[in-house]
């Protein structure tokens, strides 16, 4: 095998590092169309786009960090052919793969933050106090608050579960002990699971109750419920660490890092979506001035069929209204509260 390439021979190895390099790229090229979003309605940052704004660069963090782990790392190739390669590339592979923790907890609490922000701000405004909607932004701060408390003990295991820290990269050091890494890695998962459905429900409710189109109610449904999707990759991951093969970590990881990978980058898709509504705006308001030049164009006898919009185009323009809610219109909840 050639040393120069370690887990880039490896079909597992290269489809994570492929893969690893499309979602970043994509995930920084959605970061630049929500900027370019803010820009063209004249909107002031609010706080869920600083928090995603930091959720990108630490998604960035670990993906470049996914990269180096298939190389100069050996993540991809079986156990043995890796410490064939000597002790100091183990070591190497071992620190960029005990790195990755801080980052993808970094990624996903603030994703999650992000998100929470934005339901306050949009779906559960202040200025509506009807009992429901007084219940929902109180379920918010809990799960708000949930998110908090899982970062920090995410982040205290990480530190603690091995003492000292070097035995993370150096398990061959016969002076200290690790945890249990297997049942922490299962109950982080779960608790992520649970936190993540939480966070798809939560805006439900509220969504129902908008006074706009059923048509843009099921679209917006929709979007958010793009988050089912992270619940399902979550669910998957678990499974794959339950049955995961520690003896032969540096092959069965590849897996499971693509997975741990896949829930930031789509997380941070599904969040961005619903702030580009200035951006398909514009395109609607395009879209119109044809249709109406079509109209004009038969009166005088030319026959140029407007263009149809893309199913995900006519999906997406129903995010367009989300920041004027908040801004101009406000949202419009039942009078009434619930008994």
């Amino acid at each position: 095998m050639v040393d120069s390439l370690r887990g880039l021979e490896t079909t597992k190895g290269l489809s994570l590092f492929v893969t690893t390099i499309v979602f970043m790229l994509l995930c920084l090229v959605i970061g630049g169309l929500r900027v370019w979003a803010k820009m063209i309605a004249k909107q002031t940052w609010k706080t869920h786009d600083w928090l995603a704004l930091g959720a990108l660069a630490c998604i960035t963090g670990y993906s470049v960090i996914c990269i180096l782990c298939v190389y100069p790392g050996t993540i991809g190739m079986h156990l043995a052919a890796a410490f064939a390669l000597g002790p100091n590339v183990m070591r190497t592979t071992l620190k960029i793969f005990y790195a990755s923790g801080f980052l993808w907890i970094s990624a996903t609490t603030l994703l999650k933050m992000s998100l929470l922000h934005f339901y306050l701000g949009i779906f559960l405004n202040r200025n509506v106090s009807t009992g429901r909607s007084m219940i929902l932004r109180y379920a918010a701060f809990g799960v708000y608050s949930i998110v908090i408390l899982y970062y920090i003990a995410h982040v205290s295991l990480l530190l603690a579960i091995c003492r000292p820290i070097s035995l993370q990269w150096n398990p061959a050091n016969p002076d200290g002990h690790c945890g249990d890494i297997k049942k922490q890695e299962i109950s982080s998962c779960a608790v992520n699971i649970i936190l993540d459905l939480a966070i798809v429900i939560l805006p439900m409710p509220a969504l129902l109750k908008l006074q706009i189109p059923t048509s843009k109610k099921i679209g917006l449904a929709g979007l958010l419920s793009l988050g089912v999707t992270i619940c399902i990759i979550n669910i998957t991951r678990l499974g794959l660490i339950v049955t995961h093969d520690n003896s032969d970590f540096t092959y069965t990881s590849s897996d499971v890092g693509l997975l741990t990978g896949m829930e930031v980058w789509i997380g941070y898709i599904t969040a961005s979506l619903p702030t580009l509504g200035p951006l398909f705006m514009q395109g609607k308001m395009q879209t119109q001035a044809n249709v109406q030049k079509y109209y004009r164009s038969r009166s005088t006898g030319q026959s140029s069929r407007p263009s149809k919009k893309s199913f995900g185009a006519s999906v997406l323009e129903t995010n367009a209204s989300f920041e004027r809610l908040n801004e101009a219109e406000g949202i419009a909840l039942e009078s009434r509260d619930v008994k």
